[in-house]
């Protein structure tokens, strides 16, 4: 029997890749305007989301081609950190730039590994704790 702990990390993790899969509009409207984020929060929540990583593989929660992606999702975040990168943390650079599209792109296809489906409905936030 899967403990809830590893099941509340899937989900954390599921909701986490539903917003970096987002539309750059649904994202922009729906999640960083409607909640008062910025783009580096889904980053950082993304990251806290794979923390437990090693631990779902172990547990056979995610395959190790769905822990290849989401590496993958946290490099392409770390390059786009450096500081000489700083332009692409705009609302038009979500839509535009082709790393953001290759991150959505990761994020889909983690999703439909896990899920079945390339997008999920974006996570509710829990308005007394801000949590999802």
């Amino acid at each position: 029997m899967e403990s809830p702990e590893v099941e509340s990390w899937y989900r954390f993790l599921i909701g986490s890749l539903a917003v970096v899969a987002a539309r750059p509009d649904e994202l922009i409207t729906s999640w960083l305007d409607a909640h008062r984020f910025d783009i580096d929060d889904v980053v950082l929540d993304f990251e806290c989301a794979v923390g437990p990583l090693v631990h779902l593989v172990e547990v056979g929660r995610v395959t190790e081609e769905i822990a290849s992606l989401l590496r993958r999702i946290t490099a392409a975040f770390d390059e786009l950190s450096r500081a000489e990168n700083a332009g692409r943390w705009t609302d038009e650079a979500l839509a535009t730039d082709p790393a953001w599209a290759e991150v959505r792109d990761l994020a889909r296809r983690s999703l439909h590994g896990l899920t079945g489906q390339r997008q999920v409905p974006l996570p509710q936030i829990d308005r007394g704790t801000g949590r999802t």
